[in-house]
């Protein structure tokens, strides 16, 4: 087994991608170290916000009861965007290699993914800080074995639904309705779901035989996944990502064909003029809109406005001219008869990406302005669900032309009138629910409204995109004759 990552990490330190972009991959990998490092914030000075947003004495006590929602989140974040590592099977099946072993390793080797990283940053410094301080060794190490046990049996929980429905929406539509139900009855006070949980994980921890049942979960959820793979790998079917990979060794070989386009779209942003400024100038709003905070905490429809402005300050600059970016070679594109399904799917996923990132650069000032928690991730799940989409459709009817040579500030080339009505349903639609919420007098709820109609958005993806799609196919021909009209 050993040596099977070896040979993995061989592959990957003599592909072609990594020594053509060894930048690229230190930047990404700098990026993933800020994100962990931010957890680890998070986890040490998790008793501290808990305080300072719930006034309760046993703090242990209330983490507890909200790793339930952590563990909810992150099971659906690992169903929508987990890939599990994959493997060249071919080379070794002439070799005294047993087939289980192929079978055990990308299950294995998702262990050490991101989100059970991030589960480790969150609860490890929590554990040592606040747990082991106040309920000593013995105690404190059955509950952080427990609470690791489930982190990973999520894991692989995920990849087994994730292998029967993902082809399902009727599953994905259900879940975002019973997560609806379960946030409903706990904060609703209908049955307090979190505490619940707290006292069956307290419980088993002081027990010094309850470590058992999470390694027993544990050890039923790997098998399972195990089982499920080996009944369902297939040589020659080219749908499956576990036990294959495309050429090179890198995180975009996972999205198939729309790694090419989408590698295209990043080495764009990386080695023009324009693009780079309009996320540099983009990144200074960040704190600029952490400053507008001070001003006003009351108003929800301000705040929403000043979420939007920090969430989308890297997103938007590149959603203005989203296919005007390839104005000078969109030709080429259309003569080369690429995939205008994985066309635009890259450009969703770049658009996201920057999005998830202004998210995560926001994650310090969390400390200072306790609102951030909930208003942050809300506009986050609606820039990707609804204003990504948004800005792709209206992007169908820009065909003017820009040059990537030239520096961001004031230059208006390629601005047009569309960039003005793309403004009016991005913000229109957020501002027509906060007067339904005003109507009916629950304001309160308005940022949780705006979250929902996110993952709405989110569930609806491959939909929306299709429809996108169909425009640009009617579209691309008007667009092109406008981008040769310089």
């Amino acid at each position: 087994m050993l040596k099977l990552f070896y040979h993995q990490w061989l592959a990957a330190r003599r592909s072609l991608y990594w020594q053509k972009s060894v930048f690229l991959n230190i930047l990404l990998g700098i990026v993933g170290i800020y994100i962990l490092l931010n957890f680890v914030v998070i986890g040490y000075y998790a008793d501290e916000l808990i305080q300072s947003v719930y006034p309760v004495s046993d703090t242990i006590n209330h983490f507890t009861g909200l790793l339930l929602f952590y563990l909810i989140f992150d099971f659906f974040a690992r169903f929508m965007m987990q890939k599990f590592p994959s493997l060249i099977i071919q080379p070794y099946l002439t070799l005294p290699i047993k087939k289980q072993k192929l079978i055990h390793y990308p299950i294995l080797k998702s262990m050490l993914g991101l989100f059970n990283l991030l589960g480790l940053c969150l609860v490890i410094p929590f554990f040592i800080k606040a747990v082991v301080p106040s309920y000593g060794f013995a105690f404190s190490t059955v509950w952080l074995f427990s609470v690791l046990a489930l982190i990973f049996s999520s894991n692989f929980i995920a990849f087994t639904v994730k292998k029967k429905f993902s082809s399902n929406p009727v599953f994905i539509i259900s879940f975002v309705l019973f997560l609806g139900v379960v946030l409903y009855v706990n904060f609703g006070e209908v049955y307090n779901l979190s505490s619940r949980f707290s006292a069956v994980l307290l419980f088993i921890s002081g027990k010094y035989y309850g470590i058992f049942f999470p390694i027993l979960l544990l050890v039923v959820s790997y098998f399972t996944a195990y089982r499920t793979l080996m009944n369902n790998h297939r040589l020659d079917d080219k749908a499956e990502p576990s036990l294959k990979r495309t050429s090179g060794a890198t995180f975009l070989d996972y999205y198939g064909e729309t790694a090419g386009i989408l590698l295209v779209e990043l080495k764009m942003i990386v080695r023009n003029k324009r693009p780079k400024s309009a996320l540099l100038y983009g990144l200074l709003m960040i704190p600029y809109g952490f400053l507008l905070y001070s001003f006003n905490s009351d108003d929800y429809l301000l705040q929403m406005f000043i979420g939007f402005l920090i969430i989308s300050a890297l997103a938007m600059p590149y959603g203005q001219f989203v296919f005007s970016w390839q104005s000078s070679c969109f030709d080429g594109l259309m003569a080369h008869n690429v995939n205008l399904h994985r066309y635009v799917k890259s450009k969703f996923f770049v658009f996201s990406v920057l999005a998830v990132v202004s998210y995560i650069l926001s994650l310090p000032f969390v400390i200072k302005n306790e609102q951030m928690l909930t208003i942050h991730p809300a506009m986050l799940l609606y820039t990707i669900g609804i204003s990504s989409k948004l800005i792709l459709f209206f992007g169908c009817f820009k065909s003017k032309p820009i040059s990537l040579g030239k520096n961001q500030m004031f230059n208006h080339e390629g601005v047009s009138f569309v960039d003005f009505l793309i403004i009016l349903p991005v913000l229109g639609l957020p501002a027509l629910l906060y007067a339904g919420f005003v109507v009916f007098d629950i304001t309160g709820y308005f940022i949780y409204g705006l979250g929902i109609i996110g993952i709405n958005g989110i569930v609806l993806n491959r939909f929306m995109l299709s429809y996108i799609v169909k425009l640009l196919i009617r579209r691309k021909y008007k667009i092109g004759m406008g981008f040769r009209s310089k």
